[in-house]
């Protein structure tokens, strides 16, 4: 709980103008429309990536422990450093997203746009983290490395469960490179 009040208070804090009243900081955070639409776009875009990167950090440290791997940048000393940081860049994301759905000046396929947009660009922040993490290198197209490079859900004996499609070394740069695409012409 005390985490959540630390976390809301930095939100506060970053959120509103330095002019604004103390009255005026719940209403800074509900009402939105103060925010331009440029600054809500990336925000929106930057929080998501920097959610998604953090995310494929920390997952990378947890799979390669498992296997016994050292990692390159998250480590047993300054995990929950990471750890905390993705916790607050969700954070954020969650409050940019509402900022973006209660936003007057976009129209439901505008916001539709913004969001699977960021979601395929941020798809590929996560895979370059979490290669990073694991392997050094944020380009590793090894066919091993590559076994879940695309994630999906399915039903199976009435349960929701993952599913991966396994890319190789020429599979694995087109996928990233069609995500990214993809989600760029959604963003213009």
């Amino acid at each position: 709980m005390k985490k959540l009040f630390f976390m809301l208070s930095l939100l506060f804090v970053f959120a509103v103008p330095v002019n604004a009243g103390i009255k005026d900081v719940p209403n800074k955070i509900i009402d939105t429309s103060w925010i331009k639409q440029t600054t809500l776009k990336y925000s929106f875009i930057g929080s998501f990536c920097l959610s998604q990167s953090l995310t494929g950090l920390t997952e990378g440290y947890h799979w390669g422990n498992l296997k016994g791997e050292k990692g390159y940048i998250v480590n047993n000393t300054n995990y929950h450093f990471y750890d905390g940081m993705r916790r607050r860049s969700w954070i954020i994301t969650g409050w940019t997203g509402y900022a973006n759905y209660q936003s007057a000046d976009l129209k439901w396929h505008g916001k539709l746009r913004r969001l699977a947009g960021t979601v395929l660009v941020s798809r590929n922040c996560f895979e370059w983290a979490y290669k990073t993490q694991r392997y050094g290198n944020p380009f590793d197209y090894r066919p091993e490395h590559n076994r879940c490079a695309i994630v999906y859900l399915k039903f199976s004996k009435g349960h929701i469960v993952d599913a991966y499609i396994s890319t190789g070394a020429i599979s694995t740069p087109i996928a990233d490179i069609c995500f990214l695409a993809a989600g760029l012409l959604l963003l213009k």
